[in-house]
């Protein structure tokens, strides 16, 4: 899934091939298969061209449920009727989805969200601290230690798709820059939970790892890095040890607020995204 996970046009014209051939495997796989019901999760752009195929290429094609629904309500509205053409039963996350499938006449069943299931135990931020500096001290990291009640601890959430650590990380990374620059006196800490499926070294490709550049004689800074095996359920951790995030529209949106933490809220993509966003929105 993570290898397929593309936004935009443009990313997904560059990789259509790939696309395109996991669609073709997979008809495969269901065609020797012959399987009596399928449940497709989230991942609504592929999976409703896939349920689109499966009822147009099997003899006696099989039920169809969507686990997830495909979003409608903030954008591609048209998207309900390939839904009603293809997929015999949605499986809503989010109550108000209810109403849409409602009215749109398509079997439907709010079944709720799995963030709540995935919530931990809110974290105090001097105890979030003091365990992230014990990770960073046994892994050979520098790390401020003795962290104190005056630390304003902001977490950063960049995204989980390389074309978003390409433009909202460096946006991240000049805005902490002007942060400590604004506020010399006050004691600012950054630390970015980093996605499993994004490396280090991309990280560094789009300036992590780099000192930021502030003025000769003032305090230097750099954003340390929350790894997604650190701890258990790290990014909840420090969604909730925060005191304040920044982060990439998308799911962390709605755990950050279950948190009850004030975040920032930010999405940056290519030119000819943002041109099309201007041309389809409703």
């Amino acid at each position: 899934y993570r290898e397929y996970s593309f936004s935009g046009l443009t990313e997904v014209v560059a990789n259509l091939s790939k696309i395109l051939g996991l669609k073709k495997r997979i008809l495969e796989e269901l065609q020797e298969w012959q399987p009596d019901c399928v449940v497709l999760v989230d991942y609504g752009g592929f999976n409703l061209e896939l349920a689109k195929s499966i009822k147009a290429e099997f003899k006696n094609p099989p039920k169809i449920i969507e686990y997830i629904a495909p979003q409608i309500w903030a954008s591609r509205p048209w998207r309900i009727k390939a839904i009603k053409a293809s997929i015999d039963k949605v499986l809503c996350t989010l109550p108000f989805e209810e109403k849409l499938y409602q009215e749109a006449n398509i079997n439907h069943r709010y079944v709720g969200n799995p963030v709540l299931g995935s919530l931990t135990r809110a974290l105090p931020k001097q105890e979030f601290l003091k365990n992230f500096a014990e990770i960073q001290y046994r892994k050979g990291f520098s790390s401020k230690t003795n962290p104190t009640s005056e630390t304003i601890l902001i977490g950063l959430f960049p995204g989980s798709r390389k074309s978003e650590i390409k433009h909202m990380l460096p946006l991240m990374i000049k805005a902490s820059n002007q942060l400590i620059e604004r506020n010399p006196k006050l004691n600012f800490r950054f630390i970015l939970a980093r996605a499993s499926n994004i490396k280090r070294s991309l990280l560094q490709k789009y300036g992590l790892h780099s000192k930021l550049n502030l003025a000769k004689g003032k305090k230097q800074h750099h954003i340390e890095v929350l790894d997604a095996d650190d701890m258990l359920a790290p990014n909840h951790k420090l969604l909730s040890a925060a005191d304040a995030l920044w982060l990439c529209s998308g799911t962390v949106t709605l755990e950050a607020a279950l948190y009850t933490t004030p975040y920032f809220l930010a999405y940056k993509s290519s030119l000819i995204n943002y041109l099309l966003y201007l041309l389809f929105r409703t």
